[in-house]
């Protein structure tokens, strides 16, 4: 069977066109929502799993005769990766909640506001955003 019979057998609607190897867990369509999100998958181009929220929403492993089978301790270990690599994600996300935070604490007077001819207005800015906090009119 192949990993993409075995993702429709599952309920998960895997594009051939978008499978390739990564490192990466993918988000996919069902077969009952082939454009939503609800599938995610992982390809290693050997091994790999499956995992459908609308249906059980737990992983799936594939299990191909041909390829060297996932050990526990290889399953173990994928599992970990994923743990460190989402509380470093939590972490980062840590960080930008008091960055904002202490932007807003002390709004700075933006160039922008300056040319716009609005003094008074202070707000933050950041490389890729700007916000106004306050401004008297």
């Amino acid at each position: 069977m192949s990993f993409i019979a075995f993702a429709r057998a599952n309920g998960v609607d895997i594009d051939p066109a978008k499978l390739y190897a990564s490192e990466r867990i993918k988000r996919c369509g069902t077969t009952e929502k082939p454009t939503g999100k609800n599938g995610a998958y992982y390809w290693d181009g050997e091994r790999g799993w499956v995992f459908n929220w609308a249906a059980e929403a737990r992983v799936q492993w594939f299990h191909d005769d041909k390829a060297t089978p996932w050990t526990e301790a290889e399953k173990a270990a994928w599992k970990a990766k994923r743990q460190a690599a989402q509380a470093s994600q939590e972490q980062d996300y840590q960080r930008a909640a008091l960055r904002a935070a202490e932007l807003i604490r002390n709004p700075q007077s933006t160039t922008t506001c300056t040319a716009k001819a609005l003094p008074m207005c202070r707000g933050w800015w950041t490389p890729t955003a700007l916000c106004w906090s306050r401004c008297a009119t």
